[in-house]
């Protein structure tokens, strides 16, 4: 019972700083996009399981946001758990099409236009945001 009341808590707290935040964008006449807002809880696999779908939906005035599995920051994907398997698939498959592409061009450009095609498209990508991946716990 106390660790359900400690969740309990912990969600109240979340969600009166999330409706602080909305009402703070309001005063300053910003307006949430519900079309590109999305919603993420994080936590453990155990911990996610003892919310129900009910918890988890976030209400800020006549808005309802649903919550996701996997959300978009800045470029990265982030999932739920922070394993950063989303993005790490998405970087892999990004890389591999423009590999492809650049495949296709070798044989009418010269070595040193695609060694600096592949540091733009594909290096690029691997050294985005590396430092997150540096903390991933797999």
């Amino acid at each position: 019972m106390r660790h359900a009341w400690r969740i309990f808590k912990q969600q109240s707290r979340q969600l009166s700083t999330a409706s602080r935040a909305y009402k703070t964008g309001a005063t300053h006449r910003l307006k949430l996009n519900t079309a590109k807002s999305e919603v993420i809880w994080l936590g453990t696999r155990q911990e996610l399981a003892k919310l129900s779908e009910a918890d988890k939906t976030l209400h800020i005035d006549n808005t309802v946001l649903k919550p996701s599995t996997v959300v978009r920051n800045l470029g990265v994907l982030l999932d739920e758990q922070l394993s950063m398997d989303a993005n790490a698939r998405q970087c892999a498959k990004t890389c591999f099409f423009h590999l492809r592409r650049i495949r296709q061009l070798r044989r009418h450009v010269d070595y040193e236009t695609l060694y600096t095609l592949v540091r733009a498209l594909v290096l690029s990508r691997f050294d985005y945001c590396n430092s997150l991946f540096a903390s991933s716990p797999q």
